[in-house]
């Protein structure tokens, strides 16, 4: 099943919902931190990305079951959303 970029954004914005505050909370403490480069292939952080949110995809209930993978699928879909 094919969903456009637009459809993703819109998915993504309905899951995260209920983590807003959380969100708000986290982004809050990444500005208090100094920015500092990771270098990692690009091909890696792909698959990294693609895999958790796959994984998050696969629960099938609308609210994964884990809330850690959860935040870390949000953190790193955000992150590409960014670049």
């Amino acid at each position: 099943m094919k969903v456009s970029l637009e459809q993703v954004h819109e998915r993504w914005a309905h899951r995260l919902k209920p983590y807003e505050h959380a969100l708000s909370a986290m982004q809050e403490d990444v500005d208090k931190v100094e920015e500092r480069i990771i270098l990692i292939a690009p091909a890696d952080a792909g698959r990294a990305a693609l895999f958790e949110i796959r994984q998050f995809e696969g629960a099938r209930t609308g609210q994964p079951s884990q809330p850690a993978t959860a935040m870390s699928s949000v953190s790193l879909y955000l992150r590409l959303l960014v670049k």
